[in-house]
């Protein structure tokens, strides 16, 4: 990969790792701290975004090989954050018709796993909200009670909106039992293209992401899981537009012909 230097106005080369999926970036660029250590300068090349692999359900959706480079968006730190639309009414902050449920998960270090293949593990917990559970406040004990080791969850009575964080900077999985995170606005309107160009004609969630369609079998016990959403730092590497909502291709092997921003790469 090339780094536009805006001090020498060259582009200056980086080696670029390659990994399947973004587990096992963070437990190979951080294997101590789980994503906590890594640089706005930390970066990397995913092979096969959508992670579909050769057994998964049919021979129809084998490994398609594309390559996507990707780097961190925040640093050394900072947490995985999501923030939701701004709730209107506290008590009514989501619908339930029920014991509602939401499957999530969080990465974990594997610190048993030293290999250079080696990836951070999935720990997966049912969030479960009771009953008579639809204010803002229900949804934030309900993650605080799930048993994680590092989400968590808080609402701002100021901003009236909750967020959801992963302390270590990693990645937080999630799919909709019942409609709870959709009704945060943590859906596929809010949600960003996953390895894909930002798009720039209407508002997104930062660092919400439709997830990888591919199971997560070999990064956690539970078979043939796969999510809806993924929270991350992880960005795909874009250049954006001075004006309008067309980029220029994500990866190119032609310099672009006027002064990038510096640091692009």
């Amino acid at each position: 990969m090339k780094k536009y230097n805006a001090t020498n106005g060259v582009f200056d080369s980086y080696t670029a790792p390659v990994y399947k999926t973004q587990e096992q970036a963070l437990q190979q660029l951080d294997k101590a701290g789980g994503g906590t250590n890594l640089t706005t300068n930390d970066h990397f090349i995913q092979v096969n975004t959508g992670e579909h692999e050769w057994d998964d359900t049919t021979a129809n959706n084998g490994e398609l090989i594309d390559y996507v480079a990707f780097v961190r968006s925040a640093g050394v730190g900072s947490t995985t954050s999501i923030v939701s639309d701004k709730i209107a009414d506290k008590t009514t902050a989501f619908t339930n018709g029920g014991t509602v449920t939401i499957r999530m998960a969080e990465t974990v270090r594997d610190t048993t796993a030293t290999s250079n293949t080696a990836s951070n593990k999935l720990n997966e917990k049912l969030v479960s909200i009771g009953s008579s559970g639809t204010d803002a406040d229900d949804f934030v004990s309900a993650i605080q009670a799930a048993g994680f080791n590092h989400i968590s969850a808080s609402y701002d009575s100021t901003t009236k909106r909750i967020t959801v964080s992963h302390a270590l900077g990693g990645n937080i999985y999630f799919t909709d039992v019942d409609t709870v995170m959709g009704d945060l606005g943590f859906n596929a309107g809010n949600a960003n293209s996953y390895g894909g160009n930002s798009d720039l004609s209407q508002e997104k969630i930062a660092n919400l992401y439709v997830a990888p369609a591919g199971d997560k079998d070999d990064y956690s016990s539970i078979v043939s899981a796969s999510y809806a959403f993924v929270a991350s730092n992880w960005a795909p590497v874009e250049n954006t537009p001075d004006s309008g909502t067309t980029f220029t291709a994500i990866q190119s092997s032609t310099e672009p012909t006027k002064d990038p921003a510096n640091g692009q790469l």
